[in-house]
C-alpha cells in the first residue's frame, strides 16, 4: 500500500494533505502494476475518480492549474489553414517576394474563423537579407518541412551581418502595452487572495460582467520589496553596479477573463500565480483591452539557418533570433528548427498571450558563451504560453522565463543536451511557471535567488513548479513570503548560500518520478473532461490565521431554511459559532449557496478545511455533509486519529463523487463541523459542466442506476396514468416512453454500482 500519511499535517512547515481513506485507496489503485517505485505526489494527486486533488497550505497557497495555456487555451487544435499564396525559391535575395506574398494575403478578407490564408513556401532554400514581418491577423507562413535537405524541406537562410529576428509577428502600429477602460480600478476586498485562487471578492461587482477581460494588479510597494530583501542585493565582486529593486517597478499584473459574478465574488478563467495581500496594498481589478494585438498567426514547417563567418565559431554579426512574437495572441510556431542563431529559436515577448510553440528544435548556436546569448526557448513578459516537445543543443538558458513573466506559462517535454547554464526563471521575479518533464544534460534546473547576477537579478521566480524533471542538479529555494516546488525529479539537491542563507524549497518525491506522468496534461484532461466544463471556487472565512473580524465580516455564518430543516433540531440544544472563534463545545455551520443552471451539473467537488483544536478532544468530533444522517467521526471515518494541533492548522481534504453530487442540484451545500475545533477558512471547489441527459441520480453518468431510479419513481406513481401528451405534474406512460428514448440515444448503458 502507498506509504503516505493521511492525518496530522500540522507539524511541518510545508503541509501535506490530510485525506479521507477513500482518496488514499484511489491513489494507490492508479499506480501501474509492476511499477514498485511509482508513487503519487503529496501535493497534487489523483482522487477517487482520477481527477487531481490539491493540497493547500494554511495560508491558502496551492499549486495552480496551468492547463489554460497555449493557442485557444488548449480548447481547440491548431488548425490547418488553406493556401492563399505560393512562393518558390528564386535567385538572389528572396525576402521581397516572400514579404510581398505575406502582404498580399494580409490584405485579404478574413473568413468566419478569423483566417485570411496561408503563404506556402515550396521546398528549397531561400536567401533572406533582412527580416520577414507578419503584421496582420489570420496569416500563416507554412513550408514543406524543417529538415536539412532542401529538396524536401523549406530552409530560410538569413544572410548578412545584422543581428535581428528573422521572422517577427507583431502589429507594427501598436507600440503600447494595452489600455484600461474604467476611470479607476475596483478594489479587491479580501485580506489575502492566495496563490492558485480563481475567485475573490470585489467592492463594486456591478462594474463587471461575465466575459469581461480584466487586468488584476498586485501593486508593488517598498515595504514588500524590503521584506523580500531585494533592496539589499549584495554588491558584485567585480564592482559593476547593482540595481536595487524599488516597489514602483514591481507591480504584478495578471490578464484574465471574468467567467461569472455571484454576489460580490468574481470568478476567473485561470488561477493567480501570486498572492495579493492587503498588508502591502489593496489588489485592483480593471476592465482591460489590448488594442490591435495580432492574432491567429502561425509559422509552420520551416528551418531557419543563420549565416555566420565560418572561420569564427564565436561570430556574433549574424541573425540572432529565428521567430519572435511581440504583442501576439492565439498564435503558434510548430515543426521548426533553428540553426546557428545566437539568441533564441523562439522568443515570445512584450505581453503576448496564449501562444503555442511545439515540435521545435535549436541546434548549433553560434555566439560567445556568456550572458545575453543562447536562450533558445524564451518567454519574456508574457502569459498563457505553452512551449512543448522541444530539443536544444549547446544552449545556455535553454528553457527560460525572462524579465518578469507572470503566469501561467508552461514548458512541457523538453530535452537540452550539452547545456552551458541553468534552466528556469532567469531574473526579477517571474511568477507561476511549470517545468514539466524537462531534462537538462550538462547543467541544473534552478528556482532561486540569483542575487547580484547580471545587474541584480535577485529572486528569479516564485510559485514555480518542476514536475518529473531530470537535471545534473537542482537549486530550489523558497523566497521570503512564498515558495517553489520540485516534484518527482531526479538529480542532486544543491544549496548555494553566496547571497546569504536561503530557505530550502519544497522537494516532494525527489529521486522518484511520480505516477502522474505530466501535471500539465492531467490538468488539461481534468478541465476538458466535460462539455462546458468550468472550475468554480467558493470560500467561507478568510486566510488570516484565526483573526476574527467581527459579526459583520466573512467570519460570521448564517443558516438557511434548508440548513435548519436538516440540522435545526440537533442544534436546538447546542451552541453554534462562526469562523476564527476559539469557543469550546460549539458547532460551526457552513451553508454554501451558489448558482447552478438547470442545464448544468456538478461532476466533482472538493471540500478543504483549515482547522485547529480549541480544548477538549477532537478525535471524536464530527463532520456532517448535507444530511444529518451523513455524520463522519474524525477518527473512525476521516482518519484523524491524532489530536489536532492547538496552534498550527491541519488542512483536511474531502472529495465528493458519485451520487453524492446530487447534493449540489439545488444550489446549496450544508456542512456542519464540531465541537472542539476552530476553523480559519473552508473552501469548496466544484467542477461544473453540461448536464448529462437522463442522469436522474446526478452521479455524472448515464447507466442502469438511472433506469432503476426511474422505475422507482414510476412505481411511486403506480398505476401509471394513460396519457398521450406531456404532463409536468405526474409520472405517466408518456414520461416512461420518453425516458427510454433517452436510453436509446445514449447507446450502451453502463453498469454502475447504484447507491
Amino acid at each position: 500500500m502507498l506509504d503516505r500519511p493521511n492525518v496530522s499535517c500540522a507539524a511541518a512547515h510545508r503541509y501535506a494533505p490530510c485525506l479521507g481513506s477513500a482518496a488514499i485507496v484511489a491513489a494507490v489503485a492508479l499506480i501501474p502494476l509492476g511499477s514498485a517505485a511509482a508513487q503519487e505526489s503529496s501535493l497534487v494527486y489523483p482522487g477517487q475518480t482520477g481527477r487531481l486533488l490539491y493540497a493547500t497550505q494554511p495560508d491558502g497557497d496551492r499549486i495552480m492549474d496551468f492547463s489554460r495555456v497555449g493557442y485557444m487555451y488548449g480548447e481547440a487544435p491548431i488548425p490547418f489553414v488553406a493556401q492563399a499564396a505560393a512562393v518558390s525559391p528564386g535567385t538572389g535575395d528572396d525576402r521581397s517576394r516572400i514579404q510581398n506574398a505575406i502582404d498580399s494575403v494580409s490584405s485579404m478578407p478574413m473568413d468566419g474563423n478569423g483566417f485570411r490564408g496561408a503563404v506556402v513556401l515550396a521546398a528549397g532554400e531561400y536567401q533572406i537579407s533582412g527580416q520577414l514581418e507578419i503584421t496582420a491577423s489570420g496569416v500563416v507562413l507554412r513550408g514543406a518541412g524543417d529538415g536539412s535537405n532542401p529538396s524536401q524541406s523549406t530552409i530560410l537562410r538569413a544572410t548578412g551581418t545584422q543581428q535581428r529576428s528573422l521572422i517577427v509577428v507583431n502589429n507594427s502600429t501598436n507600440s503600447g502595452q494595452g489600455s484600461t477602460s474604467l476611470r479607476r480600478p475596483d478594489v479587491i476586498v479580501d485580506k489575502v487572495v492566495p496563490v492558485g485562487a480563481t475567485s475573490f471578492r470585489v467592492a463594486s461587482p456591478s462594474l463587471f460582467d461575465a466575459g469581461d477581460r480584466v487586468l488584476i494588479t498586485r501593486p508593488g510597494t517598498d515595504p514588500w520589496i524590503s521584506d523580500l530583501g531585494m533592496d539589499q542585493i549584495p554588491p558584485r565582486p567585480d564592482g559593476n553596479p547593482i540595481t536595487q529593486w524599488e516597489g514602483e517597478d514591481y507591480d504584478l499584473t495578471f490578464e484574465r477573463f471574468v467567467t461569472r459574478i455571484e454576489g460580490d465574488r468574481m470568478f476567473l478563467d485561470a488561477p493567480l500565480p501570486h498572492s495579493i495581500d492587503q498588508q502591502y496594498a489593496d489588489g485592483e481589478v480593471d476592465l482591460f483591452s489590448f488594442d490591435n494585438r495580432v492574432m491567429r498567426v502561425g509559422i509552420e514547417s520551416v528551418r531557419g539557418v543563420s549565416d555566420y563567418d565560418l572561420s569564427d565559431p564565436e561570430d556574433e554579426d549574424h541573425a540572432w533570433t529565428f521567430i519572435e512574437f511581440k504583442r501576439a495572441e492565439h498564435c503558434w510556431a510548430r515543426d521548426i528548427t533553428a540553426q546557428h542563431f545566437g539568441f533564441s529559436t523562439v522568443l515570445v515577448n512584450e505581453r503576448s498571450h496564449a501562444v503555442t510553440v511545439e515540435d521545435a528544435h535549436s541546434i548549433d548556436p553560434i555566439s560567445i558563451i556568456t550572458g545575453g546569448r543562447r536562450y533558445p526557448f524564451n518567454i519574456s513578459r508574457s502569459e498563457y504560453v505553452l512551449m512543448r516537445d522541444m530539443t536544444s543543443d549547446e544552449g545556455r538558458h535553454d528553457f527560460i522565463l525572462n524579465s518578469r513573466s507572470e503566469g501561467p506559462n508552461v514548458f512541457y517535454n523538453g530535452l537540452a543536451t550539452n547545456s552551458n547554464s541553468d534552466t528556469g526563471p532567469h531574473q526579477r521575479y517571474s511568477t507561476g511557471g511549470l517545468f514539466d518533464n524537462i531534462e537538462i544534460q550538462g547543467d541544473r534546473i534552478n528556482f532561486r535567488n540569483r542575487g547580484y547576477f547580471g545587474s541584480g537579478h535577485g529572486i528569479a521566480g516564485t510559485n514555480m513548479v518542476g514536475w518529473n524533471c531530470v537535471a545534473d542538479g537542482f537549486i530550489v529555494e523558497n523566497p521570503p513570503l512564498t515558495q517553489n516546488w520540485m516534484i518527482g525529479s531526479i538529480g542532486a539537491i544543491v544549496e548555494d548560500d553566496r547571497f546569504g542563507p536561503q530557505e530550502l524549497g519544497t522537494y516532494d518525491s525527489h529521486g522518484t518520478p511520480v505516477a502522474t506522468t505530466s501535471l500539465y496534461l492531467s490538468q488539461l484532461s481534468d478541465r476538458l473532461a466535460r462539455p462546458g466544463g468550468e472550475f468554480r471556487e467558493y470560500l467561507f472565512g478568510d486566510y488570516d490565521n484565526y483573526v476574527n473580524d467581527g459579526a459583520n465580516s466573512v467570519d460570521a455564518v448564517t443558516m438557511s431554511q434548508s440548513f435548519l430543516d436538516e440540522f435545526g433540531g440537533y442544534l436546538s440544544t447546542r451552541s453554534t459559532k462562526g469562523l476564527d472563534d476559539p469557543a469550546v463545545d460549539h458547532f460551526v455551520p457552513l451553508n454554501w449557496q451558489f448558482q447552478i443552471h438547470p442545464d448544468e451539473q456538478v461532476f466533482h467537488a472538493v471540500l478543504t478545511i483549515a482547522m485547529r483544536k480549541t480544548t477538549g478532544r477532537t478525535r471524536n468530533d464530527s463532520l456532517w455533509i448535507e444530511e444529518f444522517n451523513n455524520r463522519m467521526f474524525f477518527d473512525v471515518d476521516l482518519g484523524l486519529t491524532e489530536e489536532l494541533d492547538d496552534v498550527e492548522s491541519t488542512v483536511y481534504v474531502y472529495e465528493m463523487v458519485g451520487a453524492d453530487l446530487a447534493w449540489f442540484d439545488d444550489g446549496e451545500l450544508n456542512v456542519l463541523i464540531g465541537e472542539d475545533v476552530d476553523l480559519d477558512w473552508a473552501r469548496l471547489d466544484i467542477y461544473v459542466g453540461n448536464r448529462v441527459v437522463g442522469d436522474l441520480n446526478s452521479d455524472g453518468v448515464f447507466d442502469n442506476c438511472d433506469i432503476s431510479t426511474f422505475i422507482v419513481l414510476a412505481a411511486a406513481s403506480s398505476p401509471l396514468a394513460e396519457q398521450t401528451g406531456d404532463d409536468p405534474v405526474s409520472i405517466d406512460s408518456f414520461d416512461y416512453g420518453t425516458y427510454f428514448e433517452f436510453v436509446a440515444a445514449e447507446g450502451p448503458i453502463g453498469s454502475g454500482v447504484c447507491q
